[in-house]
């Protein structure tokens, strides 16, 4: 196990990586995106595919094409930054699932994080806020050590972590721009 990798993370990847397709339901307004309840072996008990995803069962299935965010999450924990949601590729062969997403291509698959707000936004996934680029830059401009963005939805977030943001957006840019 590497050592950037908590013991939390290594329990949602084991879910996320071998656990048991039982439900699907669409994203709106994301193509094919679709977000997935999962069951792992040993668990204590079934799981019920019309239960919500408020138990941290559940995951999103990006497309092949979106393989980058597996690599970032890894990054991210190599960093120690720890603001990535757990990820990894997969192929899938559950019969509940269409056959683009059986085809044998690998696919990124994303814990499903029950405590993110999920927006209405049609570009959001599970972000905790709406924010724009021009409200980002000048998050970053700002040299208090108080809150910024006041007035916005993250008007809480330490100036500190949109630095650690900033510096994560960069090396992903370069790294796989």
């Amino acid at each position: 196990v590497p050592p950037w990798l908590s013991e939390d993370d290594i329990q949602k990847m084991k879910l996320l990586a071998h656990g048991q397709v039982v439900s699907k339901s669409r994203v709106p307004a994301h193509g094919q995106v679709l977000r997935i309840r999962l069951h792992a072996d040993g668990d204590t008990q079934p799981t019920s595919p019309g239960e919500d995803c408020g138990d941290g069962r559940c995951g999103l299935i990006k497309r092949s094409t979106d393989l980058y965010e597996v690599v970032a999450f890894h990054l991210d924990r190599v960093l120690g930054l720890n603001r990535s949601l757990p990820a990894v590729a997969r192929r899938f062969s559950s019969p509940i699932l269409p056959y683009s997403y059986t085809n044998g291509a690998s696919r990124p698959l994303i814990w499903w994080a029950p405590d993110v707000q999920h927006l209405e936004d049609t570009n959001n996934d599970q972000n905790s806020c709406a924010l724009g680029w021009l409200q980002y830059q000048e998050m970053l401009r700002s040299h208090s050590v108080a809150p910024v963005a006041g007035g916005t939805a993250c008007a809480s977030i330490q100036r500190g972590e949109w630095g650690r943001l900033a510096l994560f957006d960069f090396l992903l840019q370069v790294g796989l721009g």
